[in-house]
């Protein structure tokens, strides 16, 4: 893997060829450059001498960069009397240290690395059990995936389950980066299970799962849009498990689990009173009492005095002001953003709506970014899973200048090193999809100013109308008219934000 930079051509040099740096930065070998580069190292003058340590410093200076600190303490080391005495630097000398860089590269490679991987690990100091953790996860090595701030020394206080401690379940957890303030995040375990029925939906194997990775390719594409949708997300180690943060977000999603408590009926008050005879016998013995006991707490049944109650987790759907024109705004930016990510599993328990302290609309965040990409996905023919059949039937001037801002080009160095080729293949070709969309938009008079999502012709086009086939297109169509289908259909289970 050559190195990149000022010594990239260093392998087409004669060995004996001396090496300085020229006023533009660059490689200048011996006999291009009159003056100093032909000047014997003999003759000791103090200019060829500190142009012979300048060279030799810049040499330590990318290796470092592109091969870590341990690859350059061992060139300052082979390079001591250049960057002590200003010994000259041959193209040799070049080469033998760029060789034993490659080496250890070739080394890593052989458990399966590639060489990309195997130069990011080497520069960061990644050790092997560290880069095996990234393969058994399916987790590709590259700078954005490296654990950065996320780690035990960064961590405030104890880490709570989110799901009774079960085996994998999220974490959440406090951490202070240097320089940053105290934040709660949630930690989720890289799984080689691989993606559930969004496999088959997108086209993923299991041997390229990458969820973190995913998780992080939606946040490069959202800040390059500067929509602002997704938490921060960054990979880390919690309990020496390899896993991916993401900035706890408050608010309300689309339903929320509500406690309700009913008169429980005579049979299961029967079946309470029977269960709590046979634990309480003393003859019953202690592992049957266990099992018992078990049966007790499905039952869900509280006693008040003599009252019995059933209490249960009912969802209840949120209702969210659909009128409001930043929250319109908002979930057309979401539904864009899922598009380009192909994204299969945003449901509505998948974003969050937060409110300021008047309870106005302040802001919508996508949370669990991992189901989407993909090699499958290339247009928008057809509705799949949770993602509307179609794109926005209206979008702002600001939604068409973030899409101008985007091309092949920055959206393939986006996802480079975090997905596989024909990911980022199918993701241009959505972009392509999604530019023309707004093309059609464009010329057919539905983009709108930024302060018009409120307007009646808006209402028009993202409302749906009383009949059941037109909320069921609706539904269909976009997240808005999702949202407000559902709180057309079920008025009876709703509560508000």
């Amino acid at each position: 893997m050559p190195i990149e930079g000022t010594f990239a051509g260093v392998g087409k040099l004669p060995d004996g060829f001396v090496i300085e740096i020229g006023d533009h930065g660059g490689m200048v070998p011996s006999g291009q450059k009159a003056g100093i580069l032909g000047t014997a190292f003999s003759k000791r003058e103090p200019q060829h001498i500190e142009a012979n340590k300048v060279a030799a410093r810049k040499l330590v200076s990318e290796v470092r960069a592109n091969y870590g600190s341990k690859m350059a303490e061992m060139t300052e080391s082979s390079l001591a009397s250049h960057l002590k005495n200003g010994e000259p630097l041959t193209a040799g000398q070049v080469k033998k240290v760029l060789g034993s860089a490659d080496q250890r590269i070739a080394e890593i490679t052989r458990h399966g690395f590639t060489p990309e991987e195997a130069a990011v690990a080497l520069k960061h100091g990644l050790s092997l059990d560290q880069m095996m953790q990234y393969r058994d996860a399916t987790m590709p090595i590259c700078e954005a995936t490296l654990v950065r701030d996320f780690v035990p020394f960064n961590q405030v206080g104890w880490s709570k389950s989110l799901s009774g401690g079960a085996l994998g379940a999220p974490q959440k957890l406090d951490y202070q980066p240097p320089g940053d303030t105290r934040k709660t995040y949630v930690f989720k375990r890289e799984s080689p299970e691989g993606l559930g029925g969004a496999e088959h939906l997108l086209g993923i194997p299991k041997s390229e799962a990458r969820l973190g990775a995913r998780n992080i390719a939606t946040g490069k594409l959202d800040a390059r849009l500067g929509f602002g949708l997704t938490p921060r997300t960054e990979m880390a180690r919690h309990n020496g498990e390899l896993g991916m943060v993401m900035e706890f977000v408050s608010g309300k999603a689309g339903f929320i689990a509500v406690t309700e408590r009913t008169p429980a009926t005579e049979g299961r008050i029967a079946r309470y009173k029977e269960l709590e005879r046979e634990i309480n016998n003393p003859d019953t013995p202690r592992e049957e009492r266990v099992e018992l006991s078990k049966q007790l707490a499905a039952l869900h049944v509280e006693k008040e005095g003599e009252v019995y109650f059933h209490v249960q987790d009912v969802d209840k759907n949120v209702q969210h002001d659909m009128s409001d024109p930043g929250i319109r705004k908002a979930f057309v930016n979401l539904q864009l953003l899922d598009a380009l990510t192909a994204q299969v599993d945003r449901h509505r328990g998948n974003f969050i709506v937060q409110r300021d302290a008047g309870g106005g609309f302040a802001g919508l965040k996508a949370i669990d970014n991992d189901q989407c990409f993909g090699p499958q996905v290339r247009d928008f023919s057809g509705r799949l899973n949770n993602q509307p059949a179609t794109l926005p039937p209206v979008v702002d001037t600001d939604m068409v200048r973030a899409f101008e801002g985007v091309t092949p080009q920055t959206l393939r160095a986006d996802l480079a090193g975090l997905l596989p080729t024909a990911e980022i293949d199918a993701a241009v070709e959505r972009l392509a999809a999604i530019k023309a969309h707004i093309n059609t938009l464009v010329q057919t008079g539905r983009v709108i100013r930024p302060d018009q999502w409120g307007s009646q012709d808006v209402t028009d086009m993202l409302t749906p109308r009383g009949a059941p086939r037109d909320i069921e297109e609706a539904e269909q169509t976009t997240y808005i008219g999702r949202e407000m289908a559902v709180q057309m259909k079920y008025p009876g289970k709703l509560v508000q934000p």
